[in-house]
């Protein structure tokens, strides 16, 4: 047997914080990713998947405990431990002795193995099994991870470091239960696409049907010089990746076909927009796609029915997500139930709000009213257009440009000038969020009182008052416990005795025990060590 055969079955499995170095987020280079293939997920002895494990807001804290196992190729042996190193030493001993009848006693080193040299020598793949504490992250993330299917943990000790597992490839079974999450994300990040493509088109007018048309139209678009099925081998005008150079003739897509693929994401994506209350990240008109759900939950009875009677072959029907064989009978009977005659949407299997998804329903699709600046057709209507060109987000300077009164240059060290800031804009330092305050068009918030609003609505503020900066800052502080609150932590804030000012991060951890056989961790976190600013 040659060492290539040897070697070309993974090791293990081994638990990911024995067999890897606490030192591995500083052997890597940025952004510490880590790529893991044919990865499985099991939740007490079952095998699970993302539709199951994942929340698009916080998780319950009743949350079943979740493992997910991966191959991960060795590139250097650094990443292992001193107890991995032997681990790993006395496998590659026991494998080569078992297949080689005529070697008594292996003496095969790891070293040896990979080389000296860069470039050099072979590459061991792993078994590894992680427990599964984070959210994961599909379509979400930019630059090194635009595309990724992102898992997180935490390596070292006294200040772990997060790494990222790149997941390559799902196990058929995890990826047959792991479905919807990805179709969902997906639908998601082609409505964000088709926002920033034209972000000056009104939100008003994104309606259900103007995204119909939408997406009719990329499929189009795409499939016009893409096929799915080939043979590279006998297809002259085809490459590896299925792109055609003479133009196809797609398929007809009808409107109620692609209506029923939004139905199927219809209510998951409702709470994804509803889920954070900054309405930068609302790309349709919220209260049109709540009226869409309606009558999805409305017409699928209906629906149902008239394909059984003439589609009997269908897997599932229309405006359904896919149902994974493992669990085909019990989605089946809940589809057969009648629906609420309540008329209303239950949000709450997508994890828990602040408030309460009914709340947030009432408010942003119920009773939310667009500003009166629209006219009928969505647009600023003619003369709020011409009143605000230029009134916001820029500096305001005086008619007379001669006066020999002048502040000292903008860039001079004098504290003596009375000139007013006229714009501040905090931007949140997550490269995913693209939230915002803006001190000259501030929103309201719980944290304002209606006469602290008001004040901050004068237009001669000073960022240097005080009051100014307690409450930007309240904001600031708000906006970072919503983060927190994605990833499973509880921020509470009270005085102490002394009257300091105490902050208290609680962490929740799935079946209510954390990573050391303990109930839920707290964290007694000063305010200094919180960067607000």
């Amino acid at each position: 047997m040659t060492l290539l055969d040897l070697i070309t079955e993974p090791f293990g499995p081994y638990p990911d914080a024995s067999i890897l170095s606490g030192d591995l987020p500083k052997l890597m280079r940025a952004p510490n990713k880590l790529e893991l293939r044919n990865v499985y997920m099991k939740s007490k002895g079952r095998p699970t998947g993302l539709d199951v494990t994942e929340y698009v807001a916080t998780p319950p804290r009743k949350t079943l405990s979740v493992q997910f196992f991966g191959i991960l190729k060795i590139e250097d042996l650094r990443w292992l431990s001193p107890q991995g190193h032997e681990w790993l030493q006395n496998s590659l001993r026991e494998r080569d002795e078992a297949r080689n009848s005529n070697i008594k006693e292996s003496r095969l080193t790891l070293s040896s193995l990979y080389g000296t040299l860069p470039g050099t020598g072979s590459k061991i793949s792993v078994w590894i099994y992680c427990k599964k504490n984070h959210q994961a992250s599909f379509l979400r993330k930019e630059g090194h991870f635009r595309g990724d299917l992102v898992f997180q943990s935490q390596f070292g000790t006294p200040r772990p470091r997060t790494v990222f597992w790149s997941i390559r490839s799902l196990d058929i079974r995890t990826a047959s239960l792991s479905r919807n999450y990805l179709e969902h994300w997906r639908f998601f990040d082609c409505i964000k696409q088709l926002h920033l493509s034209d972000p000056s088109y009104p939100l008003q007018k994104r309606k259900p049907k103007h995204i119909m048309l939408a997406l009719k139209q990329r499929f189009q678009a795409d499939a016009k010089h893409h096929r799915h099925d080939f043979d590279p081998g006998f297809d002259s005008d085809v490459d590896e990746e299925g792109n055609t150079t003479l133009p196809r003739r797609p398929r007809h897509l009808s409107s109620a076909e692609v209506y029923g693929v939004m139905a199927s994401h219809a209510e998951w994506f409702l709470a994804q927009q509803l889920a954070t209350s900054y309405t930068i990240h609302t790309y349709v008109n919220l209260k049109k796609w709540y009226e869409f759900c309606l009558k999805v939950k409305q017409v699928k009875p209906e629906k149902r029915r008239l394909q059984h009677e003439t589609q009997p072959w269908r897997k599932w029907m229309w405006g359904d997500p896919y149902i994974p064989p493992l669990t085909k009978k019990k989605l089946q009977a809940q589809q057969n139930q009648q629906p609420s005659q309540t008329g209303s949407i239950d949000l709450s299997r997508f994890g828990i709000v602040p408030g309460g998804w009914e709340a947030r329903i009432e408010k942003r699709c119920i009773n939310y009213e667009f500003p009166d600046v629209y006219n009928d057709e969505g647009y600023p209507g003619e003369e709020q257009a011409f009143e605000d060109d230029g009134a916001h987000g820029r500096p305001m300077y005086d008619s007379d440009m001669s006066s020999e009164d002048r502040s000292a240059p903008s860039g001079s060290d004098s504290d003596d000038s009375d000139v007013d800031i006229q714009w501040h804009k905090w931007c949140c330092p997550d490269r995913d969020c693209e939230y915002y305050a803006d001190l000259l068009e501030m929103k309201r918030s719980t944290r304002f009182s209606a006469p602290e609003y008001e004040f901050l609505q004068n237009d001669s503020l000073m960022i240097g008052e005080s009051q100014v900066q307690e409450l930007l800052l309240s904001v600031i502080e708000e906006h970072y416990h919503e983060h927190l609150m994605r990833i499973g932590y509880n921020v509470t804030s009270s005085m102490t005795r002394n009257m300091k000012p105490k902050i208290r991060i609680e962490r929740w951890q799935p079946d209510g025990e954390s990573e050391n056989g303990h109930g839920n961790e707290e964290l007694n976190v000063k305010e200094e060590d919180m960067d607000l600013s």
